[in-house]
């Protein structure tokens, strides 16, 4: 998993580049998933996840 997508994400919510930061949001999420159950563990993957979906819930609504 590509750890580097999540600062990649911050650094498109610094530049106030939204559709970026969701895009490598997403990314991350879709890795999460496959990671899950295997090097992540099922709890872990689901909170990380949810956290992520939130942040894209709350740019969606600015």
């Amino acid at each position: 998993m590509d750890v580097l997508i999540i600062y990649k994400g911050w650094d498109s919510l610094d530049k106030e580049k939204d559709a970026v930061a969701v895009n490598m949001l997403n990314a991350f999420i879709s890795q999460v998933d496959a990671q899950t159950g295997k090097k992540i563990s099922e709890d872990a993957g689901l909170m990380l996840i949810a956290y992520a979906t939130n942040i894209i819930a709350s740019l969606s609504q600015e």
